[in-house]
């Protein structure tokens, strides 16, 4: 789901997967179809997820931008962070779905004043030359060319991380970033990641 919590209509973003139970479900809708949603949210992907810092870093890899979106469009995450970077990796550069709107948040009316400032990484891992960013984004992070885009370091004391897409890609983010210290929550004690496999 990519709609803030003040939007009056829901908006999801999904890949049709051929023989999928859900996503043919979901193509099958059309307008005036009625939908049941949960209203409370589930899961590890949320703000209270993460302990207090200066930089949240949202790592996406395909679909699994959709509940960055979502983060991102609510005020009050502008008020809490100094820095918000979005890293989004597709294999194609028709893939990145919402760069003009996540370009424009910035502009828009709810985020006058704001104290945080948005770098958005595009990155796309098959064309050649279509970004300034062309290579997954775990190796983005090994030789360092994602913190150098983002012009913010990724340590335990500042970042924050959300990741959310490839099973493969959120697990060696993961093991790369607890390299580097960071922790999910355990126990109550609040961590600087959050994960989520997208498929």
């Amino acid at each position: 789901m990519v709609s803030a919590s003040y939007d009056e209509h829901l908006e999801f973003i999904a890949v049709l997967v051929p023989g999928g139970a859900f996503s043919e479900r979901l193509a099958m809708l059309r307008p005036g179809d009625e939908m049941l949603v949960e209203k409370a949210s589930m899961g590890y992907l949320t703000l209270d997820q993460l302990a207090p810092g200066r930089d949240l870093w949202l790592l996406a890899s395909g679909s699994g931008l959709g509940p960055f979106l979502s983060i991102l469009r609510e005020p009050q995450v502008w008020q809490d962070f100094e820095c918000l970077i979005v890293a989004h990796s597709v294999r194609r550069a028709d893939e990145l779905a919402y760069r003009e709107d996540i370009l424009a948040l910035p502009s828009g009316e709810l985020f006058e004043g704001a104290r945080a400032k948005l770098a958005y990484l595009p990155v796309v891992t098959r064309e050649p030359g279509a970004t300034a960013l062309s290579a997954r984004l775990q190796q983005l992070l090994a030789d360092g060319r994602l913190e150098a885009a983002a012009g913010a370091a990724l340590t335990r004391e500042d970042a924050r991380v959300m990741i959310c897409g490839n099973p493969q890609m959120a697990q060696e983010l993961r093991q790369a970033l607890a390299a580097r210290g960071l922790k999910t929550t355990r126990r109550g004690v609040l961590g600087q990641m959050a994960l989520e496999n997208y498929w």
